[in-house]
């Protein structure tokens, strides 16, 4: 039998200040704390395809071209 989906009430378990996600899929805005828009969502998105395409995320080939990784 399916369960009924409910929103989450709890907000104890995150704070305003916290950050929540992947930061390899995540947009700059979301890593620096500014504000978020619709092409936050799109950098997202696009992370996600460049790492369907090409095997890895793209924030470790930036770490290889500049020779930490």
């Amino acid at each position: 039998m399916a369960s009924e989906s409910r929103p989450c009430t709890n907000r104890a378990s995150s704070a305003e200040s916290s950050i929540v996600g992947t930061p390899d899929y995540m947009s700059p805005e979301q890593l620096f704390g500014t504000a978020v828009t619709p092409a936050s969502d799109w950098y997202s998105a696009g992370a996600t395809l460049y790492e369907s395409l090409t095997g890895h995320p793209p924030a470790v080939m930036k770490r290889r071209l500049q020779g930490r990784g």
